[in-house]
């Protein structure tokens, strides 16, 4: 199976915290020494994002709000574990997400607010996601307005939109998180150099609260491997694969999910194959990524 497709195969699989729980021992360690790439050309990297607020406070929005961040690190930082990271994010963190960061990256250190992060970073890199939002945009115009009109920049595993061509044309490196994205992004000659696919970041979230998740479980009665978490489909999701302009697609790809849920061998088995198909392809990415001479 490519890589492309089998990601996108496991949206008819299971949602995200499913396919965690699922692929069981087949969800990749987060520091595993067979992950470790090539060097990577910088020492240390400021990862933008966080910044979904609400209240003065960085929000749990949604799935990405929450898991992008941790996923985009724990990828990374499998792949190239001598590299120094660190996070801007637009406001401090709402606790949980808060306590999320604490337990799982304790070096990481995150910088708040509009101004630049009073740091040695060599490398600005939007993190995964739907694209690059406006404060995103206003947050690399003042990083290079401070380091330098040629300062690097770039983005890992994102969504490619309008008004974003003139920005990723300049970066370093830039991937986008679906073949779609990545062809378009080509189409329109907005694609650097070096460029690619790279799975989107939540694939790599590994930051669950487990002790808290047991809790939740317990307040409300509830038994491993005999409940279902199901999240409404009401926003965009890739429905390209299987809707197929027939009236009937979406109730035949709730009967797939469902089939193959009610098969835990089965739902298990094709999660690892997912999983195998994303380290593939992060593997593949992070190899190409060498400094540009500027």
């Amino acid at each position: 199976m490519k890589a492309g497709s089998a990601i996108r195969a496991v949206f008819a699989v299971a949602v995200g915290v499913t396919f965690q729980i699922l692929a069981g021992t087949a969800a990749r360690p987060a520091s595993a020494p067979s992950d470790a790439g090539p060097a990577f050309p910088y020492r240390h990297v400021m990862v933008r994002d966080f910044r979904t607020v609400k209240d003065g406070k960085v929000i749990n929005f949604n799935i990405g709000t929450a898991a992008h961040c941790p996923g985009t690190l724990a990828a990374l930082k499998a792949r190239w574990p001598g590299v120094k990271f660190s996070v801007w994010a637009s406001a401090p963190l709402m606790p949980e997400l808060a306590r999320m960061m604490e337990r799982r990256f304790p070096e990481v250190e995150i910088f708040v607010g509009d101004k630049v992060p009073k740091s040695d970073a060599d490398l600005f890199l939007v993190s995964s996601g739907s694209g690059i939002a406006g404060g995103v945009r206003r947050s690399i115009a003042a990083w290079r307005a401070e380091k330098g009109a040629k300062a690097p920049v770039a983005a890992y595993a994102i969504g490619y939109g309008r008004g974003i061509k003139a920005l990723t044309e300049t970066f370093d490196f830039c991937f986008f998180r679906d073949r779609k994205a990545l062809k378009s992004a080509e189409k329109d000659s907005a694609a650097p150099e070096i460029h690619g696919f790279a799975p989107d970041a939540v694939f790599d979230f590994d930051a669950a609260d487990d002790a808290g998740a047991e809790a939740l479980l317990a307040e409300h009665g509830l038994e491993r491997g005999k409940f279902v978490c199901a999240i409404l489909g009401n926003r965009f999701t890739p429905w390209w694969d299987f809707m197929g302009g027939k009236p009937d697609a979406a109730r035949k790809a709730a009967a797939m999910v469902g089939a193959i849920l009610a098969d835990p061998a089965k739902a298990a088995a094709k999660c690892r194959e997912v999983r195998k198909a994303i380290d593939a392809a992060e593997i593949e990415a992070t190899a190409k990524i060498v400094k540009k001479e500027k």
